[in-house]
């Protein structure tokens, strides 16, 4: 089913069936989310996400979004124009469809397409290929 227009889609999925979505704007370097939850998954051909409404949160491209059980989100993405990755903190509010965010657009190192993973409740691990080279660099961190 389509419901936004967009580019490089992320989605994460918690076990309490709220769906996070980041992606790149069709144009221009805006990158947004939208938070939606699922439904009626036992309906034959009804299940759906009811979405709140679409939020920008930074610019950039090739975002990445990982949640954890405590409800916070974190983000990374590339420049829109450099091999330099930075990242946003936040936490999940999902009954106002929104998260807010703690730390923002961050720079934590250079290269290019970050991957995320969180082991709950907070060891999170960062995978990203490095810049000009066929090489992988990772950092494991808590958030606290």
């Amino acid at each position: 089913m389509r419901y936004l227009p967009g580019i490089l889609p992320t989605v994460w999925l918690t076990n309490e069936g709220t769906v996070i979505e980041a992606h790149k704007a069709p144009s221009g370097n805006n990158l947004n989310y939208s938070i939606g939850r699922l439904a009626d998954l036992n309906a034959e051909h009804n299940a759906h996400i009811e979405w709140h409404a679409m939020k920008k949160y930074d610019t950039g491209t090739f975002p990445r979004i990982v949640v954890n059980s405590g409800q916070v989100v974190v983000e990374a993405h590339k420049s829109e124009t450099f091999d330099q990755l930075y990242f946003n903190i936040g936490v999940l509010d999902i009954d106002q469809g929104d998260i807010g965010w703690v730390e923002k657009s961050k720079r934590y190192d250079s290269g290019r397409h970050p991957s995320l993973g969180f082991g709950d409740p907070a060891t999170l691990l960062e995978v990203h290929q490095a810049d000009g080279a066929p090489a992988l660099f990772y950092r494991v961190g808590e958030i606290a």
